[in-house]
């Protein structure tokens, strides 16, 4: 399992040493190298800058430790070597832990069948305190962490294994890019930290801003090391006394460190993102895996360095990632919630056959208008997640074809039965302004809303108000400053993933006031199926505002209506053609226009001697 190097310094530029181990635990090695028994090594380091080899205990990456008996206590030989090899403070080892060596004899505890006790690794020395640069142990000349482009080294390219340096937790939040004396400080260093679960054998991702998969969290304690990825050279990793946890989240015990539940890890690990869901394949409660998709609208599909988190492979029995647009396997995937559909591919490793289960572990603030279909090629099955959470299904290990990455994908799309439906909208004339109101089915609080005006025959709109939508799925809005003539009305609707929809247009219309003294005329209703009414106010004092039109809704006196003269009234549509004419001696007409087509109209009236203009006005037929 990876440990930090003790949080003691015993040497040159904070050397560590780690023969304190044989004091507790029983080690193996090289012959001569002043190891319990001879054999493969107990006490490995990692190298970025080697290919990846996995042929022998001494070949590839992680490199063995064959002498701990040199007589400086804290120089040591690797792979078989006779170079003289320091391990400077803030490097990760990993040591392979047959239990308390108190418990019983070497032999006993040196053969497969035998079930570890648990010891605990008591160091000594001065504590490491202040600001710690991190430098590899490999390259001790140099005060940056790995990043090479050596042939054969691209599954870890990067990677490189840190041991938390202090007798104290520190917290991956801490981490920042512009101030080296401040907490985490690094350079071309990613957000994500990969921490070996013991319980699972698989890597355990914190990423920060609080994603992370299975145990992964944002509290490293003490004695605990983790993988970063560098993404370029130089790389810097820089240690300070900030860096320490607050007592929040503070040492972990117990079942705290790698196997708690859910809602303690959740507790540890902060908020993270505001809509995700958790994939988790099991073969039991031990042997799982699980894998992070989060929804975010800036997110891209294809890997995104620091914003998405590559899978790292453990030894585990079961292993689960998705697949980029791009073809990187994940373990923290961000993307947009779809538009319509999207399918994010699954890759799903297993040691043996047998049964299998995958389940949804959490669905976090995801519209209820996604659906989340689990899709198996190899059966031509599928199962909706949203109602099922759990898949239970075979694997021939002989049948490539049951598992790996062609058999299962997630398919997240939008069902249209319980999208947002606009069911009413309409504008009418009120005390105040012009009343706009409109109500909804299947809304949800991530609707936009615009209510936008036209006074010019629907040729331009303008945005009268806008809102977020807070799911009570009616509303009203009062426009308190409608224009004289035809005041036509749209809702803009724009749902979640930026569809735009536009309601029918709602007409109210007020007296044209372009001329007070050739606009006294009021027609309703507005809009109407068949009767109209037309009012003629020649006599009226000048109508300068809507306010004004309140005196529209009394009759002319007796005398007044004496002295009015007949007027021609004529009805143009909106392309300017006749299709209404009709004199009347009244200062009030109506007739039935039911004949007409639907539509949008003007209503002309003349004083029959001089053919002037006493007004003009519109109204929409429905």
């Amino acid at each position: 399992m990876p440990e930090a190097e003790p949080p003691v310094t015993v040497g040159a530029f904070k050397a560590c040493g780690l023969n304190y181990l044989i004091n507790n635990i029983y080690l193996t090695g090289a012959a001569g190298g002043g190891f319990d028994k001879t054999g493969n090594p107990t006490i490995y380091l990692f190298r970025e800058d080697q290919s990846v080899n996995n042929q022998t205990f001494t070949t590839g990456n992680f490199w063995g430790i064959s002498a701990i008996n040199n007589a400086t206590s804290y120089n040591y030989f690797t792979n078989g070597g006779s170079t003289v090899t320091n391990i400077p403070v803030g490097n990760g080892y990993m040591v392979f832990f047959r239990g308390d060596r108190s418990a019983t004899t070497v032999a006993n505890e040196t053969v497969s069948t035998y079930i570890p006790v648990a010891a605990t690794l008591t160091a000594f020395g001065t504590l490491n305190a202040g600001q710690i640069t991190v430098r590899d142990w490999y390259t001790t000349g140099s005060t940056n962490i790995g990043w090479t482009n050596t042939t054969g080294n691209g599954p870890v390219r990067g990677y490189n294994l840190i041991g938390n340096p202090y007798a104290s937790s520190i917290d991956w939040e801490q981490y920042n890019t512009t101030t080296t004396t401040s907490g985490i400080y690094v350079s071309n260093v990613g957000t994500t930290i990969y921490e070996l679960n013991p319980a699972t054998s698989n890597y355990d991702a914190y990423q920060l801003g609080g994603a992370f998969t299975n145990h992964g969290s944002r509290t490293i304690v003490s004695g605990q090391s983790f993988f970063v990825i560098a993404s370029a050279a130089p790389a810097t990793l820089i240690f300070n006394e900030s860096a320490k946890a607050a007592t929040a989240y503070a040492q972990n015990t117990g079942l705290n460190l790698f196997m708690a539940n859910k809602e303690t890890v959740k507790s540890l690990n902060g908020a993270g993102d505001n809509q995700y869901l958790r994939l988790q394949l099991a073969k039991d409660t031990v042997a799982v895996d699980d894998t992070y998709i989060g929804f975010n609208s800036a997110a891209k599909s294809e890997y995104v360095y620091n914003e998405d988190a590559p899978y790292k492979t453990g030894s585990g029995q079961v292993s689960l990632s998705t697949v980029s647009s791009d073809g990187v396997p994940l373990a923290i995937n961000k993307l947009p919630l779809p538009k319509q559909s999207e399918t994010i591919h699954l890759t799903v490793g297993v040691s043996t056959s047998g049964a299998y289960q995958l389940k949804m572990l959490e669905i976090k603030s995801i519209p209820v208008l996604y659906d989340i279909w689990l899709v198996d090629a190899y059966k031509k099955d599928s199962l909706n997640m949203r109602h099922t959470s759990a898949y239970v299904f075979d694997v021939d290990k002989s049948d490539t074809n049951s598992y790996g990455a062609n058999r299962f994908s997630l398919v997240i799309r939008q069902n249209p039965l319980v999208g947002l439906r606009l069911i009413n909208f309409a504008a009418t004339r009120a005390t105040g302004g012009a009343q706009i109101t409109w109500s909804t089915v299947n809304e949800q609080n991530y609707t936009n809303f615009t209510v936008e005006r036209s006074i010019d025959n629907g040729k331009t709109f303008k945005v009268l108000t806008g809102f977020l939508s807070t799911s009570s799925g009616t509303y009203s809005y009062l426009d308190r400053d409608p224009k004289l003539g035809l005041d036509e009305y749209r809702l803009k609707v724009e749902d979640l993933n930026g569809v735009v929809t536009y309601s029918d247009i709602q007409s109210v219309s007020y007296s044209n006031s372009g001329n007070a003294a050739k606009n006294a005329i009021s027609i309703y209703p507005n809009p109407t199926s068949g009767i109209v009414n037309v009012i003629i106010n020649q006599n009226r004092d000048a109508v300068n505002s809507v306010s004004d039109l309140q005196i529209f809704d009394t009759p002319l006196s007796a005398t007044q209506a004496a002295t009015q003269q007949s007027y021609d009234i004529n009805i143009f549509n909106i392309n300017g053609l006749l299709v209404r004419s009709a004199k009347s001696s009244q200062p009030a007409w109506h007739d039935n226009l039911s004949g007409l087509q639907p539509g949008t109209y003007i209503v002309q009236v003349l004083n029959s001697n001089d053919k002037s203009l006493i007004g003009k006005t519109t109204f929409v037929k429905l």
